[in-house]
């Protein structure tokens, strides 16, 4: 199925596939998996705690944090990284260490056949 520009999505890495998984906000289904790239706009970066403290329990991971935005289909050449890591932070970071929690654009691909997202 192709999505049409302006569709909410939650996207997130799974980890079973190496590739996104991108899930409809309106139906909570899944709607494609991708290597991308994937842009969405007036994006929202979630990390839920109590799937993050699973995983810190059970030392194994899980979906607990995503991207939700809408969907676009436009092209971005974005310059910051945003990155999560459930066993050192709370929270998604730019690669300095700073949190963020929303971007009005984002751009996920692959690099090395693993995630990387990135915001203007």
């Amino acid at each position: 199925m192709t999505l049409q520009a302006g569709v909410r999505v939650q996207i997130y890495w799974n980890l079973h596939k190496d590739c996104y998984s991108v899930v409809s906000c309106k139906t909570g289904l899944l709607v494609q998996h991708t290597n991308g790239p994937i842009v969405i706009r007036d994006a929202t970066f979630v990390v839920q705690k109590a799937g993050r403290d699973r995983v810190l329990r059970e030392k194994r991971k899980n979906v607990h944090a995503y991207v939700r935005g809408t969907w676009s289909e436009d092209s971005a050449q974005l310059s910051k990284r945003v990155r999560y890591n459930p066993y050192r932070d709370e929270h998604w970071r730019f690669d300095n260490g700073d949190e963020v929690q929303e971007s009005e654009l984002v751009s996920m691909t692959t690099e090395n056949e693993k995630p990387a997202v990135w915001v203007g």
